[in-house]
């Protein structure tokens, strides 16, 4: 069962820190709590999306595809196939 019901999410403190940008321009930050250090990249050019997620586990995830679609001009039957 999926649910969107969280709950009551408890705040706790974190430092966010920009770090100098990568040699191919990305932007670099951390997110530093005390279950340990988010890094994220993102993309230099706007809209700076985000590209890598590095958790504290040494877990990632990494963006494969970005697609930007006028999306309201493609509503007819085989538009589906610029999702592909």
């Amino acid at each position: 069962m999926i649910g969107s019901k969280l709950g009551n999410p408890a705040f706790a403190p974190a430092t966010i820190r920009v770090l100098p940008a990568a040699a191919d321009g990305s932007i670099r930050m951390e997110v530093s709590h005390a279950g340990g250090v988010h890094r994220f990249t993102f993309q230099k050019a706007a809209p700076h999306v985000l590209a890598l997620w590095t958790r504290p586990d040494g877990s990632s995830l990494k963006l494969r595809k970005s697609l930007r679609l006028d999306y309201w001009n493609h509503h007819s039957p085989g538009d589906e196939k610029l999702l592909e």
